[in-house]
């Protein structure tokens, strides 16, 4: 997994440098850590304006959760303080069949 972490956030870091955006950010600054495509605020900032994004209210969400969470995203995402902004039609989907509640995006 740690291979298609590390392609997808190079694929992002180009992208972000491609379109100019005036920001002199590592991508350390833009993810969480290198093993994950959980992003920090300054790269979900920037990717909100770049891509299409789906917010979802989660009030609780468990250790275990976002361990699967982890695991099981190919796309980069945002967690922070009940809310999780993905960047996958698929997985936003995927969270509103799971019951999520969406906030932004349509579905």
């Amino acid at each position: 997994m740690s291979k298609k972490v590390n392609a997808v956030q190079q694929h992002i870091y180009q992208a972000i440098a491609d379109r100019k955006h005036k920001t002199h950010l590592e991508i350390g600054q833009i993810f969480l850590n290198k093993h994950t495509l959980r992003l920090r605020a300054p790269g979900n900032k920037i990717l909100v304006r770049m891509y299409d994004s789906y917010e979802f209210k989660v009030d609780s969400i468990k250790s275990g959760d976002l361990v699967t969470l982890f695991r099981q995203m190919q796309y980069p995402y945002y967690l922070h303080n009940g809310k999780l902004v993905l960047f996958s039609e698929k997985d936003a989907f995927v969270m509103k069949l799971g019951g999520f509640q969406a906030l932004t995006g349509s579905i």
